[in-house]
């Protein structure tokens, strides 16, 4: 075949492909960020994430893993998701319904009416799922770590799987405080902000510590919302329409 032949083949497929919409080459389902936008603009987007942190910083969160429970603010009631342990980070779904969670280097999610599991991704060095994009809900903003344990901030796609880094510059202060914050357990949403904080409890071998999670509204008192009396409860999100809160609680 002649290379003229050949070319005019390559452009008709071309034209096929196109008229029957196959595409000519994976495109990224998470697109990296454009070189316009910095860093915290894009963190921006996420949920949970606020451009002026509280002062409520809370405590540090001692939950490492655990079981994933749910809060019904609305209704006052709690309800346990996950009947065995070893998960971390759950965070809502745009849909306010159902959760996604890591188990082990698994992203997960779960359904809260069936409690089934689907896995949506295996991502290396995953420590905390952030929340889910404003502008695009099949986005999730991440934090892992690499091999030298650096932090990292990517972008998820709950559709494909497929993975994207979000560089940020070492350099900027800006940069820095918003990657310490989104480290921190303190997530703020245009209807409250959750957070951790430990509080003393009466315990058969005296005085003990645990961490619970509370809820704080614009002109209301802090409420606590987990309740957890002789276990550790934290890494706590608010689904999108502050009706629900989702943690991790330790077996005692």
């Amino acid at each position: 075949m002649t290379s003229r032949r050949f070319r005019c083949l390559v452009f008709l497929i071309a034209v096929l492909q196109a008229a029957t919409g196959v595409p000519q080459a994976q495109k990224s389902a998470a697109p990296p960020p454009k070189k316009s936008a910095s860093f915290w603009e894009w963190v921006l987007r996420f949920t949970g994430v606020s451009a002026t942190p509280s002062t409520l910083k809370g405590a540090d969160d001692e939950v490492v893993t655990g079981q994933v429970w749910l809060t019904d603010l609305k209704a006052d009631t709690q309800r346990q998701v996950t009947a065995d342990a070893g998960y971390r980070s759950p965070v809502f779904f745009p849909d306010n319904v159902d959760i996604l969670v890591i188990k082990h280097e698994e992203v997960i999610r779960l359904s809260v009416a069936s409690q089934t599991q689907q896995k949506v991704a295996t991502v290396r060095g995953t420590t905390k799922l952030v929340g889910f994009g404003r502008d695009d809900p099949s986005q999730v903003l991440l934090l892992a770590e690499d091999d030298n344990g650096r932090p990292k901030v990517e972008l998820l796609s709950v559709n494909s799987g497929e993975l994207v880094q979000l560089p940020y510059d070492p350099q900027s202060d800006r940069d820095r405080r918003m990657l310490e914050d989104l480290q921190g357990w303190e997530r703020t949403y245009p209807s409250g902000t959750v957070y951790v904080k430990r509080e003393a409890a009466a315990a058969m071998s005296g005085t003990v510590e645990r961490s619970n999670v509370f809820w704080k509204q614009a002109g209301h008192d802090p409420v606590n919302v987990s309740r957890c009396e002789l276990a550790n409860c934290g890494q706590p999100s608010a689904s999108a329409d502050g009706s629900k809160v989702a943690f991790i609680k330790t077996i005692p």
